[in-house]
């Protein structure tokens, strides 16, 4: 039997892959310093911005984002938060139909209930100060109407929104999802 053998120059390959390594590596350098003036332009870029930006807000009179003072305004700035989280317009929609049917979107709504315990409900939300003493109290609830909204969004997302009996008595079903 005959047997053929072949033997390469592993040496020439290795050099190859040697220089190969070491043009590499020349090169790293070259693209950190490209790396480094891009961040700094995004710097500059960055602090022209903000300079822009603090100079057309401080010649601007102070706009509240959100207004509360009635229930069609309620009612938009509850949609605006809404959107400002991600909910879908379904979703946007039937915890519109849970608010109004709880508290018509008054922010200053008060409903004492006729339990045991003798509580009551406040604000656009109908938080209950028994049930929801530790995340929001009464005086927040009525003052500060984003916090409950955002709240109530919370508990929505949580799965809690069996909570409100508008919502477990499908009652919500024959509210609008918009005050006008």
């Amino acid at each position: 039997m005959a047997y053929v053998f072949y033997l390469r120059n592993i040496e020439g390959e290795l050099n190859a892959i040697e220089k190969l390594l070491a043009w590499i590596v020349s090169f790293i350098p070259f693209l950190k310093k490209q790396v480094d003036e891009k961040i700094e332009e995004k710097k500059t870029a960055d602090m022209v911005e903000k300079t822009e930006e603090k100079v057309n807000t401080e010649n601007k009179p102070k706009v509240e984002k959100n207004k509360w003072d009635t229930p069609a305004k309620a009612c938009h700035s509850f949609r605006v938060i809404c959107d400002e989280v991600g909910l879908s317009v379904n979703e946007k929609n039937m915890l519109a139909k849970v608010l109004n049917c709880e508290s018509g979107f008054n922010v200053k709504a008060v409903h004492k209930n006729n339990d045991a315990r003798k509580t009551i409900d406040y604000g656009i939300a109908q938080f209950n100060d028994y049930w929801y003493k530790n995340l929001i109290t009464p005086d927040e609830a009525l003052n500060d109407p984003e916090k409950a909204v955002r709240l109530f969004i919370s508990e929505y997302r949580s799965g809690r929104l069996k909570n409100w009996v508008c919502y477990k008595s499908k009652k919500y079903l024959n509210f609008q999802s918009k005050v006008v």
